[in-house]
């Protein structure tokens, strides 16, 4: 099958710089909708004013700037591996908030080296997941068990219908033997991967996490809810 092997690091690092560096823009009419739906579905998991918070690829904070304002001032922060979606953001937030977030560029989720010995009530990541490689989702769930105290929220494209090497399919969104060559080469270009539950979970276990299957949500895309095993999850576990 085409795109069974991941590439090194050093090829994925590149890939997503050539992709996402120049900073990522939407349709004019994706953002009032992004904006509304991450605030809601945030806001209903619990975050509250004095939570401290972290966007992993905020992007220029399409779908999170309501929360700059709403968090207490400080609480909000944000990654990115591209700078030019970093200054738009801190533009943004000028523009429109009262409140300054803490955002800066990283392409390896050095969290603890940039915000070193804080730990965060609430982790958000929108369409990350779906672009990013086995390797670097194992970095992030590393990384995230290391600094999350709350609940770490995120999307992505499942499939868990057929046996995924390492725990993706590599190939497309949803799943389909009649995808030809070129269509797979397309999903690798874009970076457009699904993965299996079942796969993350296990990775999430071996970082001391918990998975739980949040599925459909106004956010789009299949919710995932991890959080530290000590920590109760109301959420219920979908097969």
């Amino acid at each position: 099958m085409f795109g069974a092997k991941e590439p090194d690091l050093e090829s994925r690092l590149k890939h997503y710089m050539k992709r996402w560096d120049p900073g990522y823009l939407t349709r004019p009419e994706e953002e009032p909708w992004a904006r509304k739906v991450q605030s809601s579905f945030l806001r209903k998991q619990g975050l509250l004013p004095n939570h401290v918070f972290l966007d992993l690829g905020c992007g220029w904070l399409r779908g999170t700037i309501d929360l700059v304002d709403y968090l207490d001032d400080g609480n909000f922060h944000g990654i990115d591996i591209s700078g030019a979606n970093i200054e738009r953001a801190m533009a943004r937030a000028k523009q429109v908030s009262q409140h300054i977030p803490k955002l800066t560029v990283a392409s390896r989720f050095e969290i603890s080296q940039i915000w070193p010995n804080l730990q965060f009530d609430y982790i958000f990541a929108a369409s990350l997941f779906t672009h990013i490689y086995p390797g670097d989702v194992q970095e992030c769930l590393r990384v995230v068990s290391t600094a999350l105290k709350g609940k770490f929220y995120a999307t992505i494209f499942k499939d868990n219908t057929v046996p995924i090497s390492d725990g993706w399919c590599g190939t497309c969104i949803d799943h389909c033997p009649e995808h030809s060559t070129k269509a797979r080469r397309e999903n690798f270009r874009r970076l457009d991967f699904c993965y299996n539950t079942s796969w993350i979970g296990r990775i999430a276990k071996e970082h001391d996490l918990q998975l739980a299957e949040i599925g459909s949500t106004e956010v789009g895309q299949f919710m995932l809810e991890i959080s530290p095993e000590a920590h109760k999850s109301d959420a219920t576990i979908k097969n």
